[in-house]
């Protein structure tokens, strides 16, 4: 809606597996610039799923359907770019760093997870005047 003031896009790791990263991230530029012109902050929230997830399947980079964990780093990369450069902010939640922030599957986060994002992006617009 034109009235928004806050933004969140979130990362999941599961952007890539159609092969067409540069849509991804177009997708994503597409967002902010909206954004940005509608006068909100946005918040990008980075979900990096843990390197268990990926030893658990056999992938390469260039397969549609299936993605590695160097391909959602380098995604996740673009996408750092991208929120700089609309000077946005971001969250990370890292499994490998934060393990008990995910479920079973060592890609989505659990509710400690959810919970903890929160409190960042809250934390965030304590001191992030309106643009």
């Amino acid at each position: 809606p034109p009235a928004t003031r806050l933004v969140t896009i979130e990362f999941l790791p599961n952007m890539g597996y159609t092969g067409d990263d540069l849509s991804e991230l177009g997708a994503i530029e597409t967002l902010l610039q909206v954004a940005q012109q509608r006068r909100a902050r946005v918040v990008v929230v980075l979900i990096n799923p843990g390197r268990e997830r990926f030893a658990q399947i056999s992938c390469t980079d260039d397969t549609v359907g299936c993605t590695t964990t160097d391909h959602v780093h380098r995604i996740r990369e673009g996408i750092v770019n991208l929120t700089l450069k609309y000077r946005s902010r971001y969250v990370i939640a890292d499994c490998d760093k934060d393990r008990q922030l995910f479920g079973d599957d060592f890609m989505h986060i659990n509710q400690e997870g959810h919970d903890l994002v929160y409190s960042k992006i809250r934390a965030m617009l304590t001191d992030w005047p309106e643009p």
